[in-house]
């Protein structure tokens, strides 16, 4: 008997190191498991499948003519690959996160340095490519590939910023409805107006006088769309500016007339924005007409003053309902009250 329960107590010792040393090796693997990856992978995965394109389709324009603009193009592709593939590398590789952890460095401050880099290097590296008659017109995957280059840079550090609760795009516009359209229609009449001026220089001067227009047409919607993000943010006080105003609706509506007018004019057969790439000496008679950003900066710029008579429009239905509702319940409360203070018949 005495043997017996030696036996037993043994076997529920071996019991308890067996499940001991099992959870033991459970914790361990979860813990290597759940590694903290970086949460902005996607951006970072993103930037360097555009860079790689961007950087193989400009080393294939081998027919552009400026060697240096050539040269600095490839440049900005191969560093912004170069700089993303590190980083996924250096986090998804256990024993280089180990040894260099990225998104800590600095408590994160060395990735929204990297970040800022790689969003002003790109502004930087598309301007230069899709400039009026730039070498992104040599090939479309050069024009695409710059812009969405410059897209998921900006998206990046927007989401880094937003994690650091430093501020974020979201933050910035989320006074009104309408804020998000006027800072779309401040950028894209922005590159409205440095496209054709562009192509001002670059016309013979009979042709002038629609690259001329395109230029009025930018200058004009983008200093009212600087106007009124100002206007929300108080910094400008000409005039009271609130969503769904009778003032923002008026002009949305006239900058949406203005600005049809302007892509008609422009984008017709012919124009100066008839296209992307633009147009050889055979199609035209008045001369070759560069490739530039003017087609879809302008049709962007008409869509985003489109947005704003929208949205103007809804939020002033909404505060129409609201004000409504806020007088309902007031006469509600009023009658109440002076059932209250009536005296009961007897």
């Amino acid at each position: 008997r005495g043997g017996h329960r030696r036996d037993r107590y043994y076997s529920c010792l071996a019991g308890q190191h067996y499940v001991t040393m099992g959870e033991t090796t459970t914790n361990k693997q979860g813990e290597a498991g759940s590694r903290d990856y970086n949460q902005r992978w996607f951006g970072y995965f993103g930037l360097v499948i555009f860079s790689i394109a961007n950087f193989a389709s400009v080393v294939d324009a081998k027919t552009f003519q400026g060697a240096g603009e050539r040269a600095f193009s490839i440049t900005v592709g191969a560093l912004s690959t170069t700089i993303c593939a590190l980083v996924l590398l250096f986090d998804r590789v256990p024993k280089l996160a180990d040894i260099f952890d990225y998104k800590e460095q600095s408590d994160g401050k060395l990735e929204g340095y990297t970040l800022a880099f790689l969003s002003c290097w790109w502004v930087v590296g598309t301007a230069l490519m899709t400039r009026a008659d730039g070498i992104a017109y040599k090939s479309l995957n050069i024009y695409f590939s710059s812009w969405f280059s410059l897209g998921m840079s900006v998206y990046t550090l927007n989401e880094w910023s937003a994690s650091k609760d430093i501020i974020s795009f979201e933050e910035l516009t989320r006074l009104s409805a309408t804020l998000k359209s006027w800072y779309a229609l401040c950028l894209s009449s922005l590159i409205t107006m440095g496209s054709a001026a562009q192509i001002h220089g670059l016309l013979d001067y009979q042709s002038r006088a629609d690259a001329s227009f395109a230029v009025a047409c930018g200058a004009v919607s983008w200093v009212i769309a600087m106007c009124a993000v100002l206007m929300h943010y108080k910094i400008l006080r000409c005039c009271n500016i609130t969503a769904g105003g009778m003032i923002e609706l008026t002009t949305a509506l006239l900058l949406c007339l203005w600005l049809m007018i302007g892509v008609a004019t422009i984008t017709k057969d012919g124009g100066v924005a008839s296209t992307i790439t633009g147009t050889p000496d055979c199609d035209v008679e008045d001369g070759r007409v560069p490739g530039s950003n003017l087609f879809l900066s302008s049709w962007g710029a008409f869509l985003s003053s489109l947005s704003i008579a929208v949205r103007a429009k809804a939020a002033q239905a909404l505060r129409f309902a609201q004000a409504q509702e806020t007088q309902r319940r007031k006469a509600e409360k009023e009658v109440g009250e002076e059932s209250k203070t009536e005296p009961d018949d007897v």
